[in-house]
C-alpha cells in the first residue's frame, strides 16, 4: 500500500472524524502495533521506479549501502575532473527530475551525482523516510571525497531539500547549497495530509518515533527551524509563489530568518520549476559566481 503526501483530497467530515478517532485510539493504546502498521502504509512512496534521462545515459553508476538497502547514484560528466554536484530529489520522485539541470552543470565543469533515494527510482527498497534521505546524502558526500573528489554544490528539491538542511554542519560548510521548492514546515504538512485522510496525528508520530529511534535521534531534531544556525551565505532558496505543496509564505519567512538569498518565480508550481529555462539560468549564474 502506498501513501502520497501530495494528495490534496480527503474524506468526508464524518469518515474523517471516525478515522481519526480509531487511529488515535490505536496510537495511545497499541503504540507498537500502530508504528508497525503506519510504517507499511505511511512510508511507502508511490513514485515511478524507472528512472529515465531523456537523451542521455549516466556515465557510471555508484551503489551505496544504507540501512534500508542499496541506493543507486547516477554519475554524469565522466572526465570532468573531481568537482562534484550532488542532486537530491523529493518524495515519490526520482533522479529524472533533474534531467534538464544536469547538462547545464556538466557544461560548467561539474561531475554530477544524481541520487535515486531508497524506495525510489532504481534503488532498492519499498520504504523511504527523511532519515534515510539524510543518511544517503551524508554517505555519498563522504564517499566521493574519500575518493579524492570535492563536493562543491548541493541541490535539493522538495523533501530532498529538507534532507539537505539536515546534513551535519561540517557537510554543509564550504559548499554552495541550492534549495528548490523546499517544504520547510515539513512535519506540519505531513500531519495535515494524514489528518485529511482520517488518520490521527498521534498515529504518524508513533511512526516517526519508531523510525528515528533506529537512527539514534528524535524526530523533532529534524525540523527545519532547528538548523537555521547552520545556514551560510552560500545557501540560496528558489521557490514559486504558486507552489501548492510547499507554501511560499513558509519558505519566504524561513529564508528571511536565515538571512539567505531567495529567488522567486511565478506560475511554475512545485515540480515544473526544475525544468524551467529561467531557473536553470539562475543556477548557472550562481555556480559561475
Amino acid at each position: 500500500m502506498t501513501f502520497n503526501y501530495f494528495n490534496q483530497g480527503g474524506l468526508t467530515a464524518g469518515f474523517t472524524a471516525m478515522g481519526r478517532g480509531a487511529t488515535g485510539w490505536f496510537s495511545r493504546h497499541l503504540p507498537n502495533l500502530s508504528a508497525q502498521i503506519g510504517t507499511r502504509f505511511l512510508l511507502s512512496p508511490n513514485g515511478k521506479r524507472d528512472t529515465h534521462f531523456d537523451g542521455m545515459e549516466p556515465d557510471a553508476i555508484l551503489a551505496l549501502h544504507c540501512q534500508l538497502g542499496r541506493v543507486r547514484v547516477n554519475l554524469f560528466g565522466q572526465g570532468q575532473g573531481q568537482r562534484y554536484a550532488v542532486m537530491s530529489h523529493g518524495w515519490a520522485d526520482n533522479g529524472q527530475s533533474f534531467q534538464h539541470l544536469v547538462p547545464a552543470l556538466v557544461a560548467q565543469g561539474y561531475r554530477v551525482a544524481v541520487i535515486d533515494h531508497i524506495g525510489h527510482g532504481r534503488s532498492e527498497g519499498k520504504r523511504a523516510h527523511l532519515p534515510a534521505f539524510i543518511e544517503t546524502m551524508s554517505a555519498l558526500i563522504t564517499t566521493l571525497e574519500a575518493d579524492g573528489g570535492k563536493v562543491e554544490l548541493l541541490v535539493g528539491h522538495s523533501m530532498g531539500g529538507v534532507a539537505t538542511l539536515n546534513l551535519p554542519a561540517e557537510l554543509l560548510s564550504g559548499r554552495q547549497v541550492i534549495l528548490i521548492a523546499v517544504p520547510v514546515q515539513f512535519f506540519e504538512l505531513m500531519f495535515d495530509a494524514v489528518e485529511r485522510l482520517g488518520i490521527a496525528r498521534g498515529f504518524l508520530i508513533r511512526v516517526l518515533e519508531r523510525v528515528t529511534a533506529g537512527y539514534g535521534i528524535d524526530w523533532q531534531e529534524l525540523r527545519a527551524e532547528r538548523h537555521l544556525t547552520k545556514l551560510h551565505d552560500n545557501v540560496v532558496f528558489i521557490h514559486d509563489r504558486e507552489d501548492r505543496f510547499a507554501p511560499f509564505a513558509h519558505t519566504e519567512r524561513f529564508a528571511r530568518q536565515a538571512k539567505a538569498r531567495m529567488i522567486v518565480t511565478q506560475g511554475l508550481g512545485h515540480r515544473r520549476i526544475l525544468g524551467d529555462t529561467g531557473v536553470i539560468n539562475h543556477i548557472r549564474e550562481l555556480v559561475a559566481a
